[in-house]
């Protein structure tokens, strides 16, 4: 009874007005260490608070310490304190693979008979021939677009080994098949996937017209074989290396004239003997192929290349139907030697076949040719 009685003078005397000059009077006697459960109540409230510590600095009456707010209206419409995702690298671009270019240093002909490669066609060859590394690579492009790559088991022959010919050309002709004694021409190398392979004849028996003895020239620049599939001929080719173009206006202002005398393979026919007689200082020729074939045909010489124009039948073919193209290029240092393709149609029948010549008989001797 008594502490309710205490309490409710205390708040009466708290909220009348006619107490607040008692209230005021005993300033000197306030003391904040009281606080609000001690006699400082009747301390003037500004004098309370004035002896109150400041309160240190910190967080917000409420939040948690150490946690950061973060203003919603930002984050709700993307603005700056949304957070980026991190930047994603694109990976790094690969570039194609180039194939090394391969510098061919013969040009050249073939004809073709397989079916997988569309039949019987022409085709131009290009190798290169590097008797120092014992690298040989072609790239046989047929009439109908074909490309056949030769890069595998490259090798050369000498004396007296024996090239592996099949259905050799010489059988009973009382030749053999040992290779010629200039390496250079005297090779093998297969496609890729061996499938096909290409095999020189032998050489060394051929001559020229320089001292009318061999003439190691037209070997080392030049060569001619067979196309095999390993168990039967599917075909032949041609190639050497292209004689200058300096060299051909050497000639041509020399007036230069020579025969060239060889053979070739040929479908349907075997092994034809031929011969061109070129005129350089007029750049013309004309040739006549034997053995069956019995065609003659006569053209223009273009730098170190050569093409008919005109050709006709003759002898038990004079009046054959004759018509198609004999192409051809000019090989070594001194036109010694050169190479060609046939492919005509003659009454009907498509003929193809490559050949190989030999120069024989030259309008100029060996002193008059250009050093």
């Amino acid at each position: 009874m008594s502490n309710i009685f205490t309490r409710s003078v205390l708040v009466l005397a708290l909220f009348s007005p006619w107490v607040s000059a008692s209230v005021d009077e005993p300033v000197n006697n306030c003391s904040a260490d009281e606080g609000l459960e001690g006699w400082a109540i009747w301390c003037g409230v500004d004098t309370y608070l004035a002896q109150q510590e400041a309160p240190a600095a910190g967080p917000v009456e409420g939040s948690f310490e150490g946690i950061v707010e973060p203003d919603i209206r930002t984050a709700a419409y993307g603005g700056s304190t949304a957070v980026e995702p991190p930047a994603v690298e694109p990976p790094p671009v690969t570039p194609p693979a180039v194939e090394p270019v391969v510098d061919y240093n013969w040009q050249g002909y073939a004809m073709l008979t397989h079916p997988d490669f569309g039949g019987l066609q022409a085709g131009e060859l290009k190798l290169k021939v590097d008797t120092a590394t014992g690298e040989v690579i072609g790239l046989l492009t047929t009439a109908s677009g074909e490309e056949i790559v030769f890069n595998e088991g490259a090798q050369f022959y000498v004396s007296p080994e024996i090239l592996p010919l099949i259905d050799s050309p010489y059988a009973g002709t009382g030749l053999s098949d040992e290779a010629g004694a200039v390496q250079i021409s005297q090779f093998e190398v297969a496609s890729e996937g061996s499938l096909l392979k290409l095999v020189t004849f032998p050489q060394g028996w051929q001559f020229s017209a320089l001292g009318n003895s061999f003439d190691p020239e037209h070997t080392g620049a030049s060569t001619i074989g067979q196309i095999n599939d390993g168990t039967a001929v599917t075909g032949s080719f041609v190639a050497g290396s292209l004689t200058p173009l300096d060299r051909m206006a050497e000639f041509a202002t020399l007036g230069r004239v020579a025969e060239y005398s060889g053979y070739g393979m040929y479908s349907g026919l075997g092994k034809v003997d031929n011969l061109i007689k070129v005129d350089f200082g007029q750049a013309t020729w004309f040739g006549a192929w034997y053995g069956g074939l019995d065609v003659g045909a006569a053209g223009t010489v273009s730098g170190n290349q050569f093409s008919s124009n005109t050709m006709n039948g003759f002898g038990s073919a004079s009046q054959s139907v004759v018509s198609g193209s004999i192409n051809g290029s000019f090989n070594g240092t001194n036109a010694s030697a050169l190479t060609g393709v046939v492919d005509i149609v003659k009454d009907g029948q498509a003929i193809v076949g490559t050949f190989k010549n030999v120069i024989y008989q030259d309008s100029l001797s060996v002193s008059d040719l250009p050093q």
